[in-house]
């Protein structure tokens, strides 16, 4: 399978992060002796799973190194003209786009090859156009109590949206508004919820919405398959995005 890796994006000066990497590219920031890229780059590189990796928003001059890589996407200006740009090389590349492909935010430092290949694992269906990975509460703040991470309030679980997912490259063509949240705004639960109408959100802010019952309204609204893959590797929605959730990842890797 291939794997789009976004890793575009530059520290402004409103970025939390921006003391440790002023203007230059998040993925870049050291953490644990080496740039959080080259982590998760490692970990896809291990995974049997993963077959080539596509980077999106960097050059080969800013040093991300794999026998597996064999593209870069220069940065688009904006994460969904990176993801976009991304599905043009994959549709250069193959004679057909192919049903699936693995995408990986590159701000996950502590991701293994495992958690990669028993992901891949857990999602054979080929009918499936999102296979959407997330961390129930409770393995999250089992293994980062201090995380501060934000969740996604279901009435069977509160779950924290992952960073690596399954998905049909076919969607940039099919459902581009639909990509363009996914990529742009997945951390938004609300602003998601309310691309479902407000009896949706109503039902989602009531914590009476179920995963499977979430599953059948976004697969009946946007007319494809979707399915939430639970995961208890809280690694997987551990990304960087503050200082102190940094100094927890350097503290790990440290180690």
């Amino acid at each position: 399978m291939d794997c789009l890796l976004i890793a575009g994006g530059i520290v402004g000066p409103e970025d939390p992060l921006y003391e440790l990497a002023p203007d230059q590219p998040k993925t870049l920031i050291e953490v644990g002796g080496k740039p959080m890229g080259q982590w998760v780059v490692d970990a896809l590189t291990g995974a049997e799973a993963v077959e080539r990796i596509v980077v999106l928003g960097l050059s080969a001059e800013h040093g991300l190194v794999s026998p597996k890589i064999v593209g870069h996407i220069p940065d688009q200006g904006a994460l969904f003209l990176n993801a976009l740009a991304g599905v043009e090389w994959l549709r250069a590349h193959h004679a057909a786009l192919p049903r699936h492909v693995l995408s990986c935010c590159a701000d996950i430092p502590l991701l293994t090859s495992a958690m990669v290949d028993e992901l891949v694992a857990r999602c054979p269906d080929p009918a499936i156009d999102v296979y959407y990975s997330a961390v129930p509460r409770a393995a999250m703040e089992r293994r980062f109590p201090s995380s501060a991470r934000s969740f996604i309030h279901l009435a069977d679980a509160d779950v924290a949206g992952g960073d690596v997912h399954i998905i049909s490259p076919q969607l940039a063509d099919t459902h581009q508004e639909l990509l363009t949240n996914m990529v742009q705004r997945r951390k938004s639960a609300v602003h998601l919820a309310r691309k479902l109408g407000p009896a949706f959100l109503m039902k989602l802010a009531a914590r009476r919405m179920s995963i499977a019952e979430a599953e059948r309204k976004i697969a009946a609204k946007f007319n494809l398959q979707f399915r939430a893959v639970l995961t208890e590797h809280a690694e997987m929605a551990m990304d960087v995005d503050k200082p102190h959730q940094w100094e927890l990842c350097d503290r790990e890797l440290g180690r």
